[in-house]
């Protein structure tokens, strides 16, 4: 069976929103900033965390053990990193 139109909208905004909820909680946890402090992230260049994104992908919805999320949220919040590095390197042209 497919799932099409209003039931797929939403799904699809649905997942969409918990997804984004879930890299909120990750980023708002405070695990990242007590381990590597508020702009370790950017001290990481932009492939760096596409590596780190690819490997927590590659762990799928198995249970990241220091957040208690899935990699998958990991690797979103990484791939989202990568975008940030590549707006503003638009933004510099």
């Amino acid at each position: 069976m497919r799932i099409t139109g209003k039931t797929q909208r939403i799904i699809e905004a649905e997942g969409l929103c918990a997804a984004l909820n879930l890299v909120g909680e990750l980023l708002s946890s405070g695990d990242g900033l007590a381990k590597h402090g508020p702009r370790y992230w950017m001290s990481l260049g932009r492939d760096e965390h596409a590596k780190k994104a690819a490997g927590h992908a590659e762990h799928g919805s198995a249970t990241d053990p220091d957040s208690g999320l899935p990699h998958s949220v990991h690797a979103l919040a990484r791939q989202m990193m990568v975008v940030a590095y590549d707006l503003a390197a638009q933004n510099q042209d």
